[in-house]
């Protein structure tokens, strides 16, 4: 599905900017896997020691949550043993 996959896109762009913005300098893996109709996005990041400031209007997450629920697909953040992981399941086909 063509938005699906322009979803995809745009989700993983923000997760870079929000990982530039939020924890600058500090290293980001992305991963995306296919497989039984559902496409799964992943992003995560070391938090910085000290982080900056929050700049920008603190719609990122927000945004990326509507495109996946608009989708049928699901969204979530989590923080663990201080990383700061962003998972996306979308389906392929709507």
């Amino acid at each position: 599905d063509p938005a699906v996959g322009a979803a995809a896109v745009r989700i993983i762009q923000q997760c870079l900017a929000n990982g530039a913005a939020h924890a600058p300098g500090e290293p980001m893996r992305i991963s995306a896997r296919a497989g039984n109709g559902r496409l799964v996005l992943r992003a995560v990041n070391s938090l910085p020691p000290d982080p900056p400031a929050a700049g920008g209007l603190g719609m990122g997450l927000t945004i990326m949550s509507r495109r996946s629920f608009e989708l049928g697909g699901t969204f979530a953040t989590t923080t663990t043993d201080g990383m700061f992981t962003v998972t996306c399941d979308l389906p392929l086909v709507r």
